[in-house]
């Protein structure tokens, strides 16, 4: 039996004004589509701002969403995964597999991703670990999601140039996978210019 509240809907007259910006502070997490994600449609802004200023937890859905059964974590042991980690805690811990995806290659930050599992093990997670080999993060995590049939990749935001790599790859997917998005906070108005040229195609 579902645990979840009612539903309720709310007529909001400026979309991409301060009244979505309000409701979504009060949200667990807020649901975009793939194409806004990639900078599509009237939403797109407010996506932007939601992910990046406002740093709320959003889940880029797939149109066959389903249970969330089989669930990656893309770490690098950076603060915008462990974010996205400690949010997305409560579906991890209905999920049946977890596994943690780490890409050393593809970075020049040292972390050990089993630290992860040792945080997530207390918390009733049981998590796998495995080390991926490739220069490529965003191809080898995408890849390893497929393989696994993952129903939810959880992963921080990167930056522009990076989150535009991932959208793109995504966009042009043989395989479909839905991931939940932790925004970071970015200050200076020229990041938000480059996040609108990041995410138009």
């Amino acid at each position: 039996a579902s645990t979840a509240g009612p539903v309720q809907f709310i007529d909001l007259s400026e979309v991409a004004g301060a009244g979505l910006v309000y409701e979504a502070r009060l949200s667990d997490a807020v649901v975009f589509d793939a194409e806004t994600a990639c900078g599509k449609g009237r939403l797109s802004d407010p996506f932007r701002n939601l992910l990046m200023s406002e740093q709320r937890p959003i889940i880029v859905a797939r149109p066959s969403l389903a249970a969330l059964r089989t669930i990656c974590l893309a770490w690098d042991g950076g603060k915008e995964a462990t974010r996205a980690v400690r949010t997305a805690l409560p579906l991890l811990a209905k999920a049946d597999e977890v596994t943690i995806l780490s890409a050393p290659e593809a970075t020049t930050r040292d972390f050990d991703p089993r630290r992860l599992a040792d945080f997530l093990a207390p918390r009733g997670v049981k998590a796998e670990v495995r080390t991926l080999a490739g220069s490529d993060a965003a191809a080898c995590i995408l890849a390893a999601c497929a393989e696994r049939s993952a129903d939810l990749l959880v992963a921080g935001a990167y930056g522009h140039t990076r989150w535009r790599e991932v959208m793109d790859r995504i966009d042009h997917y043989d395989s479909e996978v839905t991931i939940g998005v932790v925004g970071k906070y970015v200050g200076l108005p020229d990041a938000y210019k480059s996040l609108r040229e990041a995410l138009i195609h």
